[in-house]
């Protein structure tokens, strides 16, 4: 992801007619820095922006693909659930998104992915905007496989980079140990996988 050190908290999803989403927070973003001060880990971030009144401004520092900026974010009100809250660009889309094969970029892991095609949106049931890679395969006894990656899943990013097409994520994956960072998208819902060619 660009960061040095190990402070920061990684944007999984950004909802629609949100501050973030106005002030161009985008999913996959690593927050490092809040008004001047660094973030320690996700609950610390938390726990600081519910600290701060709505309506204020907070400046957000942030590294996406490896490029520092500033973003600065009016506070809404904080919603009593976000059941109700509908996905925006920035974030995710709930089932949204012959084919070319993955080759051995993400094997070590126990990934066979593909690029998106009509055949595979009605497969995998997925909306015509969708876009990533989705998984055809997962190896049982593997480190993907012990994470519990299901087939259909859809892999937004790897390492930090979006991900549409072979050449992306070929391009993201480095060489070495196989280890990689996976964004996925389930059911409407994205988490964060780190994995190893020698286990999670």
């Amino acid at each position: 992801y660009g960061v040095k050190g190990e402070n920061g908290a990684i944007v999984s999803d950004v909802f629609a007619d949100s501050a973030a989403e106005r002030a161009g927070v985008r999913r996959g973003d690593v927050v490092v820095e809040i008004n001047g001060e660094k973030v320690k880990d996700v609950n610390w971030f938390v726990q600081k922006v519910r600290s701060l009144s709505p309506g204020s401004t907070a400046r957000l520092g942030v590294i996406r693909e490896g490029r520092r900026t500033t973003l600065k974010v009016k506070l809404d009100e904080r919603p009593d659930s976000v059941d109700n809250l509908r996905p925006g660009r920035g974030g995710y889309r709930p089932g949204s998104g012959g084919s070319e094969r993955s080759g051995n970029a993400l094997e070590k892991v126990g990934l066979e992915v593909a690029p998106l095609t009509r055949a595979l949106r009605r497969q995998y049931r997925l909306d015509s905007d969708a876009e990533g890679l989705v998984v055809l395969n997962v190896k049982e006894d593997s480190p993907a496989g012990a994470a519990n990656v299901q087939e259909g899943d859809l892999l937004h990013q790897v390492n930090g980079q979006t991900v549409r097409t072979l050449e992306d994520l070929n391009k993201a994956v480095k060489d070495g140990d196989g280890a990689v960072v996976l964004m996925i998208e389930r059911g409407g819902q994205t988490f964060i996988l780190s994995l190893s060619g020698g286990g999670n």
